[in-house]
Parts: structure tokens; sequence; C-alpha cells
């Protein structure tokens, strides 16, 4: 690994939850629930207070994507819920008034240069569900945006390819702040515990060892040259420090990304 990868690291809050879930037949499943944090208020290098916004959404699902490939995961096999708006139910607790779904994929062209075929990083956020036409019988998705990674991560695609009503949506809920200061919170879309061991064993073994150690880590992720990301270091967090932790700001770590 060459100088430049050396300095080269991600940071990204993790938490994993275990809990049991019985379906309508009675079934009891183990289910695992894992958490990547929120985007939040930070203060950036030249002190200025940055507020919670689409951009900040796109970057920490880069981020996600890079601990998936670190994990040995394909990104494309594994959607990201995302939730926020959150608001305070006749009980006193938050709940999330709105949820999207994170896909990525990747789109095939032919470059009208070399007339190579070359393949472009893309996201897709849908808000909604899937519906399938009673007249026609044909699956009609739940409206999208999408967005294409770029030298600097992803940005949204032009206003004439993307549903506005989802990208208007989709940037209020951006904003919106709950009463700790947090936007929008990112967890994995498939919580199969069964699953997780069998089919991505390196996920269930990093998540082991964060349960282990309380639930609540933060993964550093390097690039070393030639294998790509790496997951090179998990630092458990107490939870009675998650306040402090919160209180220090120390999202602004996770919010810059790449520490260089």
């Amino acid at each position: 690994m060459n100088q430049e990868n050396e300095a080269k690291k991600l940071k990204i809050f993790t938490t994993v939850n275990d809990f049991q879930k019985e379906d309508a037949n009675g079934i009891v499943a183990d289910k695992r629930l894992i958490g990547f944090g929120s985007t939040s208020s930070y203060i950036n290098d030249k002190g200025e207070e940055q507020k919670p916004n689409a951009l900040q959404v796109l970057q920490h699902l880069d981020r996600i994507e890079k601990f998936l490939k670190a994990s040995d995961i394909d990104p494309r096999k594994m959607p990201i819920i995302l939730t926020g708006d959150r608001v305070v139910d006749d009980n006193g607790k938050e709940k999330s008034e709105t949820t999207m779904v994170a896909k990525y994929f990747t789109n095939k062209y032919i470059d009208p240069e070399t007339a190579q075929t070359k393949f472009i990083n893309k996201l897709m956020i849908s808000y909604g569900k899937n519906t399938v036409n009673p007249e026609t019988g044909e699956m009609e998705y739940a409206p999208s945006i999408t967005a294409t990674r770029g030298k600097n991560g992803y940005v949204l695609d032009s206003d004439k390819y993307i549903n506005q009503q989802v990208k208007e949506k989709f940037i209020d809920m951006s904003k919106n702040v709950d009463s700790y200061g947090n936007s929008v919170k990112f967890t994995l879309g498939m919580n199969d515990k069964i699953k997780m061991h069998n089919e991505y064993p390196q996920l269930a073994n990093l998540t082991n060892y964060i349960v282990e150690q309380g639930g609540v880590a933060m993964t550093e992720i390097s690039f070393a040259q030639g294998r790509g990301a790496v997951i090179s270091n998990v630092n458990p967090i107490k939870k009675e420090n998650l306040q402090k932790i919160h209180t220090e700001n120390l999202e602004q770590q996770i919010n810059k990304g790449l520490d260089i």
C-alpha cells in the first residue's frame, strides 16, 4: 500500500440490533438490524455549521456502498432503507413519516469515441410501493429519482430524467431534523439473520463482533492497492457515551467522509 492509500480512510457509524419476529403463521425468525447512523449538522474545516441536505444523503449512500464492498458484498444486491421526517406521536415517541428505498445498479453503454463497452455506477431512490396494474397485470414500479457517480461521488440526474415529486420529497426529508438534530437514518434492507450468515459470512462475522462489544461501533475502511475497500478497524462505542458523542459532533467525521 502506498503512502497515499495509507492516508485515505473512511469511517462509518455502525449499529447492530438482534431481535425476533413472529409471522402470521406463528413462526418466529431471528432478525438482525444493521444501521449506519444518520445525516446531521456538523462544523466544517472553516468553522461553519453545515445543515443536513440532499448531497449529504448521497455522500452517505456512497460510503455505505464502500462498506458493502469492503464486506465482500455486491451492493447491487443490497437495498438501503432511508427514513426521515420524524414527528412525535401520541405516546411522545418520535416516528418516521417518510420511507424511501435506495438501490445501487450499473448502466452499460458504448463509448462513442472508442466504441468500447463501459459501465457507470448509478443509484435509484424510490418512494412508495410497486403495484400491479389490474387491467394489464404488469408491474408498475414506485416513482423514483436516480443519481450518477462522478469523480466526487453521486449527483442527482437531470430533472428531465427523474420524478419531480420524489425529488422534492427527498430534498425536504434531507433537510428536516428531529429533536436530536439528526435527519435521514440509514439501515440495511436485509435483516434475515440466517440468510446473512449463510450468504454474507464476512458481514455476519463483523456484526457478530459489534454485537459482542455492545452493538455500536465506528467501522474504519481503508483502500488497499490492488484490493480496493477493506475493513481495517472496528472501534466499539459504549452506549452510555452515545449522547456525549453526539454532543461533541463525532458525526462530523462521518459526514466529511474520507480523511485525507
